[in-house]
């Protein structure tokens, strides 16, 4: 599940039987990743590597719909017009990095990709997609979590 809120968004995930959430406040550009399982949070400032992705760089950057590519350096974006996702009118575009070609369709409202399938075959895709307020509380970090010290975690192995 994805939820914005103003310049916030959350993705809830379960992979393996392991919930997560990660946070991103575009106002303050800090993510959290917090494991509900063990009542811990981790705090990353935008930019940082953090666990499973490469960096909260791009979740940090705004879509601009006339030009996806943007702010994604080496990238280049081509549309291909208007198409209709899950009742959604969406952009799609193709965008080639690398050499590789991609499609993505933006949701037009939403300034949001909804869907795409990467050069390799692989897809993603939204479904459900509901719109209204969002409780402030989504976006914060539950109140009893402890963060987890990443630094004196690495010092401890190199001892």
């Amino acid at each position: 599940k994805i939820y914005f809120g103003g310049q916030r968004m959350r993705f809830d995930t379960n992979a393996g039987g392991h919930e997560a959430q990660m946070i991103n406040d575009l106002t303050t550009r800090t993510s959290y990743v917090i494991m509900p399982q063990q009542q811990m949070y981790m705090e990353f400032a935008a930019g940082a590597a953090v666990p499973g992705r490469d960096t909260t760089r791009d979740l940090l950057k705004p879509i601009d719909p006339n030009n996806p590519c943007a702010n994604q350096e080496g990238t280049t974006c081509k549309k291909l017009g208007t198409e209709t996702v899950n009742g959604r009118s969406c952009d799609k575009w193709e965008v080639t990095r690398d050499g590789k070609k991609g499609t993505v369709w933006i949701d037009q409202k939403l300034h949001f990709p909804i869907k795409s399938v990467t050069a390799d075959g692989t897809s993603m895709e939204m479904t459900n997609i509901k719109e209204g307020p969002q409780p402030t509380s989504l976006f914060q970090v539950p109140a009893g979590y402890q963060k987890m010290d990443m630094g004196g975690m690495i010092r401890q192995r190199q001892r």
